[in-house]
């Protein structure tokens, strides 16, 4: 080793060592050990990411490129870059577009052999023409709320700045997203309470619209029959709690780290059966986080789920506490 700077240490593969004289030294991996030698031999430049259990799930680019001057003769230069971000985002993109294509696949195959049979005059009886009519627009509409659902999406992916936030009541839109849903949840004899105080936030309607209708359209999708869900604000020092919990089926505990994740379902039939697009959770994720909030989850397999969130207080309401 002729030089190697101090951040050296600070990747997991390396380890300090008082006198380095050797790459050995300083690291015990094999292939990064191998690489350099093989670099200098050669004189052939290496890249590779190096990705194993021993690096605490960090994925380093290694780059070995040979050099020599009057300096150094047969040497190399290794540099180390922590890629574990841009790794994951690549692979997050390509799951993305997997499953988007796989997510809207079903509906235009369902559109497309529906209006072909009727395009080709096959169906005679009225009623089967209106009820494929009626299957084509329900595929067409599942299609416009995932498009919709991946636009919002990407949109807040963008991470700017949101625009003219304005005072909002997070009872108030509570009370809003329950007399919407109010007919859904009757169809399932499910009960929709909206109970706390007047809690206040600045931030943009629609960003939180979105996030209480995901939130509460979920707690009566996956419901029992007869069952309850609870919308519950208040205010605590200097933040805004909002609180929705449900009596529904719940979620197993393997699934809750990953429930968040774009198009994740925990029962897949069940989910396309009530219509969901598999991207609600994700939207409310990345609406908490434009506004630095807290998100947890709390859920219990055949009692119910629970979504705590807060948020910053709005400074106008705090001046009445």
């Amino acid at each position: 080793i002729v030089y190697v700077n101090r951040t050296v240490f600070h990747f997991s593969a390396f380890h300090p060592a008082e006198y380095a004289r050797t790459l050995s030294d300083i690291t015990d991996n094999e292939q990064i050990i191998s690489s350099v030698h093989a670099c200098v031999l050669t004189k052939s430049s290496q890249s590779y990411d190096l990705d194993s259990a021993e690096n605490d799930g960090k994925i380093y680019s290694i780059s070995v490129t040979p050099v020599s001057g009057e300096w150094i003769a047969d040497g190399a230069i290794l540099i180390i870059t922590d890629v574990t971000h841009f790794r994951q985002a690549e692979r997050i993109r390509r799951e993305f577009f997997a499953n988007a294509s796989h997510e809207l696949k079903t509906p235009i195959t369902a559109i497309l052999g529906f209006s072909e049979l009727l395009g080709a005059g096959l169906v005679d009886d009225m009623e089967k023409v209106y009820e494929y009519v009626g299957r084509i627009q329900k595929q067409a509409r599942n299609m416009s709320n995932i498009i919709n659902d991946i636009l919002r999406l990407s949109s807040l992916e963008e991470k700017k700045e949101p625009q003219t936030p304005v005072l909002l009541n997070l009872r108030q839109i509570c009370t809003e997203a329950a007399a919407v849903l109010t007919t859904e949840a009757q169809k399932k004899n499910v009960t929709i309470h909206v109970d706390g105080k007047d809690t206040y936030i600045d931030a943009q309607r629609e960003d939180i619209w979105q996030l209480v209708l995901n939130l509460l359209d979920n707690a009566v999708k996956y419901n029992v029959e007869g069952g309850r869900v609870d919308l519950i604000t208040y205010p605590e020092g200097d933040h805004a709690v909002l609180i929705v919990k449900d009596t529904g089926i719940g979620i197993p505990a393997p699934d809750l780290p990953r429930v968040f994740e774009r198009f994740y379902r925990v029962d897949k039939g069940r989910s396309r059966a009530v219509g969901g697009t598999g991207l609600g959770l994700s939207i409310v994720k990345h609406i908490v986080a434009r506004y630095k909030g807290e998100l947890s989850l709390q859920s219990k397999l055949g009692v119910g789920t629970e979504f705590t969130i807060r948020f910053h207080r709005a400074a106008a309401s705090k001046k009445d506490t």
